[in-house]
């Protein structure tokens, strides 16, 4: 018994004074290491409306870096954009198309990050495409056959909108095949002719006819959007 308590005591002076005088910070890194691995289970069984809560306070680039750490997170995230309970004020970004870049790529730069976030988004390109309007996360572009689209740049969701040709001053000129090769503008209202019809190419007609466009929330639990158009002759069209 005896020699198994001096070899006890053998064994303390070599090795306490190490772990003691030379490794104060691997204890309290291990310490750390536990703490944050209790943090994180903690967080990640968060119940989903307070995570919903704290997500509705973060920029969009934050709100997407959590949605992408736990599968709980990212369920949280999509509940949220699903259900249009995000209404943060955002810091306004700069969209813009860059020479160097594809056609179909749109550059977003983040005032609040001092950041460029390159997307790509679905055809047509979106460099091709003149902005109508921005509002609640979409953008409303019309291509170049005067086509309009709802698109989504963070999600990359992109919705087309109904055909110009549904547009009452607006009457598609077809060629030979059926096909349409140009446009026909009439310049009425409900009052009054104030000129004669004037004929566009399907590029040109986005020039003449459209003035702005807005999207609202129509039915947030359904996720479904109304667009607004002004258009020539000053009229809405939704």
């Amino acid at each position: 018994m005896e020699t198994c308590i001096r070899a006890s005591s053998r064994l303390c002076r070599l090795f306490l004074p190490k772990i003691f005088a030379s490794s104060p910070g691997l204890l309290l890194k291990t310490c750390q290491t536990e703490s944050a691995a209790t943090v994180g289970t903690e967080c990640r069984h968060l119940p989903q409306d307070i995570l919903m809560d704290i997500f509705a306070l973060l920029e969009i680039p934050d709100l997407l870096r959590a949605g992408s750490v736990y599968s709980t997170w990212h369920a949280a995230y999509t509940s949220l954009r699903s259900h249009g309970c995000y209404q943060r004020p955002q810091t306004p970004c700069l969209l813009y198309t860059s020479e160097s870049d594809a056609d179909n790529v749109a550059c977003l730069y983040n005032l609040a990050e001092d950041k460029v976030y390159r997307l790509t988004l679905p055809e047509p390109a979106i460099r091709n495409r003149y902005l109508i309007g921005s509002s609640n996360g979409w953008l409303v572009t019309a291509d170049e056959m005067s086509e309009l689209h709802m698109v989504n740049p963070i999600t990359g969701e992109q919705i087309a909108l109904p055909p110009v040709a549904t547009i009452e001053q607006v009457k598609p000129i077809l060629d030979g095949a059926g096909e349409i090769k140009e446009y026909e503008l009439s310049h009425f209202s409900g009052e009054e002719v104030y000129r004669d019809p004037t004929t566009h190419a399907l590029n040109e007609l986005r020039d003449h006819l459209y003035f702005k466009a807005f999207v609202f929330p129509d039915d947030a639990s359904s996720g479904s959007y109304i667009t607004v158009l002004i258009h020539k002759p000053y009229e809405l069209s939704f």
